[in-house]
């Protein structure tokens, strides 16, 4: 994490995420918006894919998780906004059903956001930051 208040904030939304399929680590991907004047962090946390031996070796299944959505809105100084999508939106939707939540977090601006699943490029970019921290 590029700064000690993002994983802080990371740490703090995480204790409030538990997955019902043992421990399971949370991945996290954060970019910062700075388009048409605004400064917005968006930070995304999912599930790792988990894998399985055996004849399912092949096969990654999402990590089921559970939210306890009021204690992650209590992390934030002031919350602008709570949203839950069912499903994707569109093709171009590649978080899909996802829990968010935009707000100041240390005077900051956040949109927070649980994904039920793992988008592939968000998989990939955190596959990329394992083997790096591995090396």
């Amino acid at each position: 994490m590029p700064n000690a208040w993002l994983s802080q904030l990371v740490d703090d939304v995480a204790t409030h995420v538990t997955s019902w399929d043992g421990d399971i680590p949370l991945q996290c991907h954060v970019f910062r918006n700075r388009e048409d004047g605004r400064d917005e962090w968006e930070v995304t946390l999912f599930g790792e894919p988990q894998n399985f031996g055996g004849r399912l070796a092949s096969l990654n299944f999402d990590a089921a998780l559970s939210v306890n959505v009021l204690h992650v809105a209590a992390v934030f100084e002031n919350v602008d906004a709570c949203h839950w999508q069912t499903a994707n939106i569109d093709g171009t939707d590649e978080l899909g059903p996802h829990f968010a939540v935009t707000g100041s977090y240390q005077g900051r601006q956040v949109w927070l956001r649980i994904l039920g699943r793992a988008p592939e490029r968000l998989r990939q970019e955190a596959r990329q930051v394992r083997s790096h921290f591995a090396e």
